[in-house]
């Protein structure tokens, strides 16, 4: 058959298959913000994946990798280097794997700068205010540390992949508001049990700041169909604070 056609059969491949995986990455992804916030004490209970085999090695390999990139660039923590460790392999490199395996092609991943400029007053802005203290080298490398995580794994998980699965099933607008509201839902564990102790009300009223954010960059998807800008916005707002 025609190249277009052999094309189009790859990337139309399993539609349903690769939503359903994303929906247990991102039920994997609160559980694990869970178990996290319970090991700190800051849930009670028993961490909720303690009991999967090989969890716990994982993530004391992890917390060794993180140790011997904090010795070697002390700037950031040991946790930092582990969560973004933990991040890739899981949010990134794991999906990834799976999507690619059932069809999904890496130009249908949004991985461009298409009409980046759409998004470049935001990241100006946003590096504006984290850069007024200065330009020193640790502050550049949290720097490309956010941009990694939270900035390009949660827009690439997201945008990048959920919302543009969901577009095969709901209108665009809806892909875009479903993916916010999950978006959002994600930092409901975190905010009630540290940012906003056993405040509901507030907590809530916050999710809604985060969900309002995620359908702006999700419409800004829609907009240029790329993940890149998107991820250096998000990068942006996170060191900038807002």
């Amino acid at each position: 058959p025609p190249l277009e056609s052999r094309v189009g059969k790859r990337t139309g491949r399993y539609p349903a298959a690769r939503l359903v995986v994303l929906l247990l990455v991102w039920g994997f992804w609160a559980l694990d913000i869970v178990d996290g916030l319970q090991t700190q004490g800051a849930i009670r209970g028993t961490p909720i994946l303690g009991a999967l085999p090989g969890w716990r090695e994982f993530n004391d390999a992890l917390l060794a990798l993180g140790n011997k990139a904090h010795l070697t660039l002390p700037s950031i923590s040991t946790d930092a280097w582990a969560a973004l460790a933990s991040n890739l392999i899981l949010r990134v490199l794991v999906p990834s794997a799976a999507l690619r395996a059932l069809g999904m092609q890496w130009r249908d991943m949004g991985l461009t700068l298409r009409r980046w400029w759409i998004a470049a007053p935001f990241v100006g802005i946003g590096l504006g205010v984290y850069l007024t203290s200065g330009l020193a080298f640790d502050r550049l490398l949290r720097m490309g540390v956010v941009l990694l995580y939270p900035g390009l794994t949660e827009e690439l998980f997201y945008r990048g992949w959920l919302q543009r699965s969901l577009k095969r099933y709901v209108r665009r607008g809806n892909a875009v508001l479903i993916t916010a509201v999950l978006f959002g839902l994600l930092h409901l564990p975190e905010f009630l049990a540290v940012h906003y102790t056993g405040m509901l009300p507030l907590a809530l009223t916050n999710i809604g700041d985060v969900i309002l954010t995620g359908l702006v960059w999700g419409y800004g998807m829609t907009r240029t169909r790329s993940v890149l800008p998107w991820a250096a916005v998000h990068a942006a707002s996170n060191l900038a604070g807002l």
